[in-house]
């Protein structure tokens, strides 16, 4: 079941080392020379755009890729998610034709042509896909599979009849086997499609996602993990979360953030009506919650109080020690008002600690990711637009002493929202998302461009 078509470039182009840079790659200065100062080692690091690759087949089709994940293994890549589009153009360059969700992504192989994946189940009903890399090669993956296709002439069924799990070791699914949905319990596809990230430890494997209940109004969190080889699912009654997120931590084991109003608030609605209008009280929308599993989930504390800065989409590295959360929040006085947010961030080892530090890292962002090297370190990428079709991507670290590093900026050349970051190796990261083309002003087509920067850093003294 590997993938049939070869793209035009191979990954040494992409990973290539060509002599010029992009300008916006550079530092304000407008040198090459790195420019954020570490004052715990005395180094500069930034990042530096090294090459660009759109996603072309071999025969001139464009592949555009809306993913929902991208991960890396060994220095391979896999990118995954729906919907996509293989776009076949007429030698005027018009549209003629094409494929709507044919595949389910591609594959970036560092020693090989890139290539792309065939979905091991329909690929017109895949939803949510999440992955990450296997230590031995290779990759863990979990999706959906939909009630039924997105080119359904009617109106369609967006509830998930199926949720699978299988393994892609770069050339075809070596392994798949279907997940236990918890009774009662009604995904949809926006659920899955904002679920946390894959997470892993020792050969086990964590995943959460909101679900209705078929016997309530409200949404509740269901925690799905793999230990021994087989699946289970844990609801967390009662958990009306906005957001879930998991990571490991070396004393408590597995837990998870989740962010949803004070739980005083879910037995008298007018106070939480009065507190969603706007009123201050004692009930907010959207506080954050550390859970542990004490044997069943609890909450530990609140991290962090919504009433006045409601905290969205935390995400988490995928080991607390050593790592880092983030989060966003509307700026004062602009709650619903903007999508503008400012983004925070906090060390992974004072989460569990109360009153842990709140760290600024920048305002304006729509949208932001973290990207986990091999050697360990967290990088912040976010999206900062500055117009309806322009705007920047924006690299940070928090360092060693808590301050933030800022790595440089990127003018964006993909369209909001559609960018992802993965780090193959220490010192790279790979950007991929829709580069749009446009004939006088009309949008006529999308495809994926992959971007890859270099980290780097130089020491000012011993």
């Amino acid at each position: 079941m590997a993938g049939a078509f070869l793209v035009v470039g191979t990954v040494a182009a992409l990973w290539g080392h060509p002599e010029t840079v992009s300008d916006s790659a550079r530092d304000p200065g407008g040198g090459s020379a790195p420019a954020a100062r570490d004052p715990t080692t005395r180094e500069y690091c930034g990042v530096r755009e090294v090459s660009r690759l759109p996603l072309i087949l071999k025969d001139g089709r464009e592949v555009y890729l809306r993913a929902t994940t991208f991960s890396a293994s060994q220095g391979d890549v896999l990118l995954l998610g729906t919907p996509n589009y293989i776009f076949e153009r007429s030698p005027a360059g018009e549209i003629i034709g094409g494929e709507h969700n044919s595949v389910m992504g591609a594959f970036l192989g560092r020693d090989g042509p890139l290539r792309l994946v065939p979905a091991p189940v329909p690929a017109t009903r895949v939803a949510g896909v999440r992955s990450h890399g296997r230590s031995d090669g290779g990759w863990n993956v979990v999706f959906a599979e939909m009630a039924e296709p997105y080119d359904s002439d009617t109106e369609r069924d967006n509830t998930v009849a199926h949720l699978w799990y299988g393994v892609f070791d770069g050339s075809e699914w070596t392994e798949l086997e279907q997940i236990p949905l918890p009774h009662r319990s009604i995904i949809t596809e926006s659920q899955v499609n904002s679920s946390s990230a894959l997470v892993h430890q020792d050969g086990e494997l964590a995943w959460s996602l909101r679900a209705d209940q078929a016997d309530s109004w409200f949404n509740t969190v269901v925690v799905f993990e793999r230990k021994g080889g087989n699946w289970s699912a844990e609801v967390l009654t009662g958990v009306r979360a906005a957001y879930s997120a998991l990571t490991y931590s070396d004393s408590l084991g597995l837990i998870m953030v989740a962010s949803h109003p004070d739980p005083r608030g879910w037995d008298n609605p007018d106070a939480l009506r009065d507190t969603l209008a706007g009123s201050a009280g004692a009930f907010d929308s959207n506080s954050l919650f550390l859970y542990v599993r004490d044997p069943t989930w609890r909450i530990m504390r609140k991290v962090l109080s919504g009433t006045d800065a409601p905290v969205h989409n935390p995400i988490l590295t995928r080991k607390l020690s050593d790592g880092v959360m983030v989060w966003s929040s509307p700026p004062p006085g602009q709650i619903g008002v903007s999508f503008a947010q400012d983004l925070w961030a906090m060390p992974g080892d004072q989460l569990l600690r109360p009153g842990g530090e709140v760290i600024p890292i920048g305002s304006g962002a729509v949208r932001h990711m973290l990207v986990e090297a091999p050697d360990g370190r967290a990088i912040i990428v976010f999206e900062v637009p500055h117009s309806a079709t322009e705007g920047e991507v924006g690299f940070a670290q928090i360092s060693s002493s808590g301050s933030v590093r800022r790595l440089g900026t990127l003018s964006n050349p993909f369209g909001l929202y559609s960018m992802f970051p993965v780090a193959p190796e220490a010192d790279e990261i790979l950007l991929a998302g829709a580069a749009l083309t446009q004939t006088e002003g009309v949008l006529t087509g999308a495809v994926t461009l992959f971007i890859r920067l270099r980290i780097e850093c130089e020491s000012d003294g011993p």
